[in-house]
């Protein structure tokens, strides 16, 4: 099992992030990729998300770099199927268009019509490496999955290896 280790905890502006790094097994795969994010969530989510990565299966750094480069593709599918809802006030000047979470069935068609057939969309529960009730997306790149959610106007996501039953999230 690989030890997981904080590097740092910010908080700026009210906003606390968390850096995480994976270190090593005692004998890893010579080209074993040691993993990590950082989290720019609440500590509840960035804690989620250090045990996510403890619990998951260690990346080649050759497999973090196609989940990471699968990710402009995910966006861009995930953006298509977004619907924006405008935020004006009455004296603004102009509007502000926020983009709301897809639908789950929107955001697994998009991502299936992108190429993408290991595709997991649905609303998070406790326990999911992302805040409960945010939109949360998986996809599996080979043995990496892309693991994004939406909270409001804002999207955070990472890429770490698949769970133990081989899945990128749980049902």
């Amino acid at each position: 099992m690989a030890l997981v280790t904080a590097v740092s905890v910010l908080t700026l502006i009210g906003a606390t992030g968390l850096i995480v790094r994976r270190q090593p097994a005692a004998d890893p795969a010579p080209t074993g990729f040691s993993g990590g994010f950082s989290c720019n969530g609440g500590m509840d989510t960035c804690m989620q998300m250090a045990s996510e990565l403890a619990r998951r299966a260690p990346l080649t750094e050759a497999d973090s770099l196609a989940g990471q480069t699968a990710i402009a593709r995910i966006d861009q599918a995930l953006a298509a199927a977004t619907p924006s809802s405008p935020s004006c006030a009455p004296d603004d000047d102009g509007c502000l268009v926020a983009p709301t979470a897809p639908a789950a069935e929107q955001a697994r068609k998009a991502l299936s019509d992108a190429g993408f057939d290991d595709v997991a969309a649905r609303t998070a529960r406790a326990g999911d490496p992302a805040p409960e009730g945010s939109f949360l997306a998986a996809v599996g790149v080979g043995p990496a999955c892309v693991l994004l959610y939406q909270q409001n106007a804002s999207q955070s996501g990472t890429v770490m290896g698949r769970l133990p039953d081989g899945t990128c999230l749980t049902v």
